[in-house]
């Protein structure tokens, strides 16, 4: 477990000594960029080795530490000498190093070269040579100096045939004074070195390579199955896709009424790990949609993330399934309230509560942090309880290569910052609360949004169909919104990709460089008062 965590989470950022896990992550895009620069390129496919510079963040979580390719530095004539291995030109990596400067504090370089299949095993990954190693030490020292000893900083090897991958990250402590200048411990040799356990890759679909490292289980790309309870599953997909799915950390926002729901079919599913976060209790007025709830929870005002466990330890598949709960708010800035961090573990997150302002946050998070969120929601618009045409279930993927939610009009930034402000405020419902007498919300006078478990359970369907065809492609690969209409049983598609000139599309992999829009959340410190009396512990 990590430690010398931050109070506030917005100044979270932490090196990879600090890390249980560590992660390479860009997008479907770069990845289509490297092999371009690295394997198809006219100039240089003769090459022996063939190499790239990459400006990189850091994105913090609470146990992982995730490198996150920000631009690719596609190198010129010159940028590269070739002498039988890659020798990166100063000028390219002054280049690189001003670049790092220009996106941030954070931002740092990652150098990937390809080393040739000399033995023709194809499932040997590639190690790198003493002379890699030399000169890494040498450059990655020099860079920690220009951006600062708490750069990321790297290497990456990939094989020419397979596309296998090493990825190593460094860390270096610089001389502060004089003093220190040429001293070991200021010194290329000081290195402190990390091998990565997984490569990510997200866009239309969410793709986990191994590494070299053959990290199983959540922190890497596959992990064990069981045939006796997943059989039915492996039928579909194979052994491989539930591999896969065994290896996912799935976190899910909002434990509810199609929370609820989800946490039992994720796990049943047969992901490896959840982690559950709502701050919302179950009480009478909500009891007819928590599923797995009873009337005791209800009276006990039980917390929703302790039905979401009991629920998902029950029905959990794969071998070592572990559950992961927070009373906590996923825009909440303190520390010891909020659970972003713990997000920023996850492989995907399910987004199953509402309100602007934590759509935002998560929306932000996608982008930023190249951690896909896959959300479900309803509106049953009727006349007379009849529900009509413009009655909806849906889900939709936010991320790389998908449309964002505010292109999807899921969010606005007027209603977003009334949310961080005003604990009444409500966007399309209340994120997380189920107050007030049956049919009305004691705290606005409104009425309350109406709900239904039948169409709960079809959002919840939606979403984890989604999640399967995201990454497994097991229904084609779908992008952007999916809506089923109840009122006229009938499919429609929403938007596919962002508008031009979307703003959220430039926060793509700034990592902690973007301060994601968390602040004290009102609605939460108002459930903590009434629980304790008009305390807010």
């Amino acid at each position: 477990m990590s430690t010398n965590r931050p109070d506030r989470l917005t100044d979270r950022s932490y090196l990879l000594q600090s890390a249980d896990e560590f992660h390479l992550a860009l997008s479907e895009e770069q990845q289509t960029e490297l092999e371009r620069i690295l394997f198809e390129d006219a100039r240089t496919e003769h090459e022996w080795e063939r190499g790239v510079i990459c400006v990189i963040t850091r994105s913090s979580g609470q146990d992982r530490v995730s490198f996150l390719v920000h631009d690719i530095l596609d190198p010129a004539d010159g940028d590269i000498n070739y002498g039988g291995s890659v020798q990166f030109d100063a000028d390219y990596r002054y280049e690189a190093v001003a670049r790092a400067r220009e996106v941030g504090d954070a931002a740092g370089l990652l150098y990937i070269h390809t080393h040739p299949n000399l033995t023709g095993d194809e499932t040997a990954f590639p190690n790198p040579s003493v002379g890699d190693l030399n000169t890494a030490e040498k450059d990655l020292f020099e860079d920690a100096n220009r951006l600062g000893d708490e750069a990321p900083l790297g290497i990456a090897i990939v094989k020419d045939t397979s596309r296998q991958w090493r990825v190593i990250g460094y860390e270096f402590d610089t001389p502060d004074t004089a003093d220190d200048v040429g001293k070991a411990a200021y010194s290329p040799s000081s290195a402190r070195t990390f091998d990565a356990d997984c490569v990510r890759v997200v866009g239309e679909s969410l793709r986990e390579y191994p590494t070299s490292k053959k990290t199983d289980g959540v922190a890497g790309a596959a992990a064990a199955i069981s045939l006796d309870t997943q059989d039915s599953t492996i039928e579909l997909w194979g052994e491989d896709g539930q591999r896969q799915l065994n290896s996912l950390r799935v976190g899910l926002v909002g434990a509810g009424g199609g929370g609820s729901i989800l946490a039992e079919h994720l796990a049943r599913m047969g992901i490896g790990e959840l982690v559950v976060v709502d701050f919302d209790r179950v009480e009478p007025a909500n009891l007819n949609r928590a599923q797995g709830a009873s009337r005791a929870d209800a009276d006990a005002r039980r917390p929703k993330v302790d039905i979401a466990e009991r629920l998902a330890q029950l029905g959990g598949t794969a071998p070592g399934f572990s559950v992961d709960v927070y009373e906590a708010s996923v825009v909440e800035a303190r520390l010891q309230y909020g659970a972003i961090d713990r997000l920023l573990d996850c492989d995907v997150v399910i987004h199953a509560a509402e309100g602007e302002w934590p759509t935002r946050v998560l929306d932000e998070m996608a982008h930023a942090h190249l951690v896909p969120v896959i959300s479900g929601g309803s509106h049953l618009h009727n006349t007379g309880g009849v529900l009509d045409e413009n009655a909806y279930a849906q889900a939709t993927i936010a991320g790389p290569g998908q449309p964002c939610q505010n292109c999807a009009r899921h969010w606005r930034e007027t209603a977003a910052n009334d949310e961080m402000n005003n604990p009444d405020a409500t966007g399309p419902g209340d994120y997380g609360l189920d107050e007030g007498a049956e049919g009305a919300d004691e705290t606005t006078g409104e009425d309350r949004e109406p709900s239904t478990n039948a169409v709960n359970l079809i959002v919840a369907g939606m979403v984890t169909l989604r999640l399967q065809d995201y990454v497994l492609g097991v229904a084609g690969g779908q992008r952007g919104i999916r809506r089923f209409m109840p009122g006229t049983w009938s499919m429609e598609e929403g938007i596919s990709s962002c508008k031009p000139g979307c703003p959220m599309k430039s926060l793509l992999a700034d990592g902690d460089t973007h301060q994601l829009t968390l602040s004290n959340d009102p609605k939460y410190a108002k459930i903590r008062r009434d629980l304790n009396g008009g305390d807010e512990q």
